[in-house]
């Protein structure tokens, strides 16, 4: 549930806030417990993002099943990476 909120949450910002015009959503499996979100656009930042209500969501969610988000800007567009761990069944 914490990759789906976070990947709306983070198309959702780039659909309001950004100038770009190519958005990426990305879901990798780069381990066998862990799952990375990465939402990226090709908007022109030339500040970081603001701390609203979505990216405080976005790091609540993710920091409570013991995750990290982290959020890049730079003037080629912005980019919101989570690493989340995965249940493993045993």
């Amino acid at each position: 549930m914490a990759a789906y909120r976070v990947a709306v949450e983070a198309v959702t910002n780039i659909a309001r806030h950004s100038d770009g015009t190519t958005a990426t959503l990305t879901l990798e499996l780069p381990g066998p417990a862990s799952l990375r979100v990465t939402a990226a656009d090709t908007g022109h930042c030339t500040q970081p993002w603001s701390h609203g209500l979505g990216i405080r969501s976005m790091h609540e969610r993710v920091e409570q099943i013991g995750g990290t988000l982290t959020i890049t800007t730079t003037p080629e567009g912005a980019t919101v990476r989570a690493q989340l761990p995965l249940a493993t069944r045993g």
